[in-house]
C-alpha cells in the first residue's frame, strides 16, 4: 500500500441544529406567554449569520413570524416545494440552508460544498479547513434550550475497487 494520501472529490459538509423555541424557554416576567408560540426570526437569522458571516456571505433571510409554531418551513414562500436558499461564497463553494419548525422547536440545516467533475477536480485534505472558519460550527456552551447539533462531512475517493474486501 502506498504512503500517499489520496486525494477527495467534492467535500460536502452537512449541519443541523436542533433547539427549543418554546418549553425550556426562560423567560421575564413581563415576556407574554404568547410570543413564545410564535417563531422568533431574529433568532434564526442570528443563528446563521454566525456562521455565513465566517464564510464572508451576507444573506437577507425572510423568515416567518406570522404565524403559530407548528411543522413547516420558516422561509416565506414554502407553498408546494421545499424552502431553501443558495449561496455561494469567496472560496468558491457553495450552499443552501433549510430552516424548519418541529413543533416546539427549530430545526436548522445548512450544507455547503465544493461543487466538481467527478475524476477531473481533486480536493487535498489539508484544505478541508476551509468548510469549519473559525470554528463556526463549534456549538454555543450557553443555551440552556439547545437540543444538539450533527455535523455530517461526506466525499468521494477515486481509486478502483479492492479485490478482496478485507482491503477497503
Amino acid at each position: 500500500m502506498s504512503d500517499k494520501i489520496a486525494p477527495i472529490y467534492a467535500p460536502s459538509l452537512y449541519w443541523f441544529a436542533y433547539e427549543y423555541h418554546r418549553g425550556l424557554v426562560t423567560s421575564n416576567d413581563d415576556t407574554p406567554a404568547q410570543t413564545l408560540d410564535h417563531i422568533n426570526p431574529q433568532w434564526v437569522r442570528k443563528k446563521y449569520s454566525s456562521i455565513l458571516n465566517k464564510f464572508e456571505v451576507d444573506l437577507e433571510l425572510d423568515i416567518r413570524s406570522d404565524e403559530p409554531s407548528q411543522n413547516f418551513d420558516l422561509l416565506v414562500g414554502a407553498d408546494d416545494e421545499r424552502a431553501t436558499v443558495d449561496f455561494s461564497t469567496k472560496q468558491d463553494l457553495e450552499g443552501f440552508i433549510y430552516p424548519q419548525c418541529l413543533h416546539d422547536s427549530y430545526a436548522l440545516n445548512l450544507n455547503i460544498y465544493q461543487p466538481e467533475t467527478p475524476g477531473q477536480d481533486e480536493y487535498k485534505l489539508a484544505d478541508l479547513a476551509q468548510f469549519n472558519p473559525g470554528n463556526c460550527f463549534k456549538p454555543s456552551p450557553d443555551s440552556a434550550s439547545n437540543l444538539g447539533q450533527t455535523l455530517l462531512l461526506s466525499a468521494y475517493l477515486n481509486t478502483n475497487k479492492p479485490d478482496n474486501i478485507r482491503d477497503l
